[in-house]
């Protein structure tokens, strides 16, 4: 979907591209991040019980999936907008902004 915006003067037109949002991705989040409360409490548990239950060793087993799907989610993103650029460019723009937030965070 694309549409129009003028600027203040009216002169220029701009095009923007909205892409429609893509409800599977949202919902395989959520279960990721139910996998991640679910493999804490799985830990806290093997951390303080003497002799956790095997429900508590398959739920830890289980969550175990929800960082690499949460990476696969992020690649599925960054592959879409590196596919409109040239590598050197998206390589560019990528490490510029990763640089930038770091150096924020070690000055705060």
């Amino acid at each position: 979907m694309q549409y129009e915006e003028e600027t203040m003067s009216g002169e220029a037109t701009y095009i923007h591209e909205i892409r429609e949002r893509e409800i599977n991705y949202d919902w395989m989040r959520v279960f990721a991040m139910s996998m991640v409360i679910l493999n804490h409490i799985a830990d806290w548990y093997l951390l303080r019980m003497a002799e956790p239950s095997r429900l508590v060793y398959l739920c830890e087993g289980l969550s175990r999936c929800a960082i690499p799907l949460f990476l696969m989610l992020t690649g599925a993103f960054v592959v879409d907008k590196a596919a409109k650029e040239t590598p050197k460019i998206f390589y560019l723009k990528f490490w510029m902004r990763r640089s930038r937030s770091t150096w924020l965070w070690h000055l705060t």
